[in-house]
């Protein structure tokens, strides 16, 4: 027997207890500890090596040693949320947290059985909670971009958010994340154009969002903002911006003929206009400051 049967239906991933329970000696555990053929990744923890890819037999483990679900980080990962794997593995567990594992983060919460799904065998937090969790835990400006940027996605909709909300009152971070959802709702097609609509609008620039302008030409194009009085546009471009490659030939058509009309267009990400507002402003108030204002009577 290489490993217990229960490692069979965990991706490869045991416990010491559960190896015990299957007959295997202390002997032959220390044996195939030592050969290489088990990596004991938490104390008394393990994985058939290669069994798995190393993020989803990390996250087996510590949710069969702590009895819990993958989350914040670690089942964001999982499920493709866009974040960078990491070394520590993030649990929620119903109990307290009771001892210091090198590796592991523990969070207390108690979860409904809705908010559990499993990945590659790994039960692990979904989607909704998995990014309620991470906007409550992360640095508030982090956290704020990564909401921004998961609306944006439509990695989740705004009516899940309000949803979301809604059952975890008075847990951590439901301020912050109520705070959030003020900038959505209000005429911009994204939080992340929220923001940048309450920079200009603090900067007391004037400016058309979401305008339909149709070129000389008969072009017709929808438009970010557009500065009043000149012809600097400004686009806020998501982090997978233009990853399909009709998207991007599109997308370049447009720019060349809104440059051939005397457009400058400006592109900004969303984090340029939450954490770096005073560097958007200047490239703004430049790009105005060398365009010539002139009316707009040859586009509609």
């Amino acid at each position: 027997m290489l490993i217990p049967p229960a490692g069979h239906a965990q991706g490869g991933a045991f416990t010491h207890g559960q190896a015990r329970e299957a007959g295997i000696s202390a002997r032959t555990i220390s044996r195939r500890l030592a050969s290489s053929t088990w990596i004991e990744w938490l104390p008394k923890g393990y994985m058939l090596a290669g069994s798995s890819p190393p993020l989803a037999g990390r996250a087996m483990v510590a949710t069969l040693l702590t009895n819990g679900v993958a989350s914040h980080t670690s089942a964001a990962c999982l499920l493709g949320l866009d974040l960078p794997e990491r070394d520590q593995i993030h649990v929620t567990t119903p109990r307290r947290r009771h001892e210091n594992l090198t590796g592991l983060i523990e969070h207390r919460m108690r979860l409904d059985d809705h908010q559990i799904i499993r990945v590659d065998e790994v039960p692990l937090t979904n989607r909704l909670t998995t990014i309620l969790d991470l906007c409550s835990w992360m640095p508030e400006m982090e956290a704020r971009s990564y909401f921004f940027r998961c609306i944006q996605q439509r990695w989740v909709t705004e009516s899940e958010i309000v949803e979301g909300i809604a059952s975890r009152p008075g847990r951590h971070g439901i301020v912050r994340l109520r705070s959030f959802l003020d900038y959505l709702g209000t005429g911009a097609h994204s939080g992340g154009e929220r923001e940048l609509h309450l920079l200009l609008d603090r900067a007391g620039l004037h400016y058309r969002a979401n305008v339909q302008i149709t070129l000389s030409t008969g072009a017709a194009y929808e438009l970010d903002v557009l500065i009043e009085n000149s012809r600097v546009v400004i686009e806020l471009d998501g982090r997978a911006f233009h990853t399909d490659a009709t998207a991007f030939q599109r997308d370049r058509v447009r720019q060349n003929a809104l440059v051939n009309a005397g457009f400058t267009i400006l592109r900004f990400t969303v984090p340029d206009v939450i954490d770096r507002p005073r560097h958007v402003l200047r490239v703004i108030n430049d790009a105005l400051a060398q365009t010539n204002l002139r009316s707009s009577n040859d586009y509609i």
